[in-house]
């Protein structure tokens, strides 16, 4: 498997942990209904934890990052991940409006 690809696999996977970071700390919730709806909870102390978690977790070794993802470049993940999410679910939306 080429370099690149490994590396957008990796990058995947750690989107995924930056998510649950970003969840942990409360910058985002799921929806009730559907889980894989991330929801912004707009509260910027939830998001500065999240960094906090993320660097104490790089710095114990929890979290591997690959050579060329430094630390600034996962937290900028997690603010990317949480600027991402939705402030309404989408599909619930549907859902109301049927």
């Amino acid at each position: 498997m080429g370099y690149q690809k490994e590396l957008l696999i990796r990058m995947d996977e750690l989107r995924d942990t930056a998510a649950d970071i970003a969840k942990e700390a409360g910058a985002v919730e799921e929806c009730v209904g559907h889980p894989e709806i991330l929801l912004d909870q707009f509260d910027d102390d939830a998001l500065t934890l999240a960094y906090k978690i993320a660097n104490k977790r790089i710095s114990d070794g929890d979290i591997d990052l690959p050579d060329d993802v430094s630390r600034k470049n996962f937290t900028d993940l997690i603010k990317e991940v949480v600027s991402e999410s939705a402030t309404n679910c989408p599909r619930c939306e549907r859902i109301m409006r049927e």
